[in-house]
């Protein structure tokens, strides 16, 4: 995985505890001039369950899904989801290139309707506004541990921020 998607932008979100059962990253993102406080699916298993063990979403919350690397077109369901959602799928540029709504229950698939390569899926509430084109942004967080590139390159390498091919 990216160095990227695992620092959030040079910020490592703190740990806590989702319903008591699993834990799960938290982060502050920026989308359509709106902030969110969201959580992190970033495991099988989280991206597995999602927001269903939940019984509503705050209005400033969310669900951001990190999908695998590479990966097309994706499909959710909202089964076992007891109320509706706003789907935004996220391109490798952090862009929206498509906005689906979910109805609770439905067993219906939603499917992402691009030939983009999926790197997030944000879950909020219906109707946010958040359109095609919007960009996603990791935003300072305040109960977040800053972490300077200097330390990054001790823990990784002085190369990881280098594009392939590049010396």
């Amino acid at each position: 995985r990216r160095l990227e998607e695992n620092l959030y932008r040079n910020y490592i979100p703190k740990k806590y505890k989702s319903g008591g059962k699993m834990e799960m990253q938290e982060t502050i993102i920026n989308i359509s001039d709106k902030i969110y406080l969201v959580q992190i699916a970033e495991t099988e298993e989280e991206r597995e369950i999602g927001l269903s063990k939940t019984e509503k979403l705050d209005q400033d919350s969310g669900m951001l899904f990190v999908i695998p690397e590479g990966q097309g077109q994706v499909a959710f369901t909202m089964e076992d989801m007891s109320y509706d959602l706003d789907l935004i799928f996220i391109n490798e540029d952090d862009e929206v290139y498509d906005v689906q709504y979910g109805k609770a229950g439905s067993k219906d698939p939603i499917i992402s309707t691009s030939e983009d390569i999926v790197k997030y899926v944000l879950e909020v509430n219906p109707n946010s506004g958040i359109k095609v084109g919007d960009e996603l942004e990791f935003t300072d967080c305040p109960d977040c541990e800053e972490v300077d590139e200097e330390e990054v390159n001790k823990m990784y390498g002085t190369n990881i921020y280098l594009k392939e091919g590049e010396k």
